[in-house]
């Protein structure tokens, strides 16, 4: 059997939950919108931090 290969959205989606931690679903659909707008031409931008609560 051979693997399933991921796509250029997927692999975008698992770098953007590693850097921000937010659900793979979010991630996904934030990675597609960026490669249809950016056609995966321009370098990846980091998506801001969730705010840490303020004591």
């Amino acid at each position: 059997m051979t693997k399933k290969k991921r796509s250029p959205a997927q692999k975008l989606a698992r770098e953007i939950q590693a850097n921000t931690g937010k659900p793979y679903m979010v991630c996904l659909a934030e990675a597609q919108q960026r490669l249809a707008t950016a056609d995966g031409s321009a370098p990846p931008v980091q998506c801001p931090a969730p705010e840490e609560q303020q004591p």
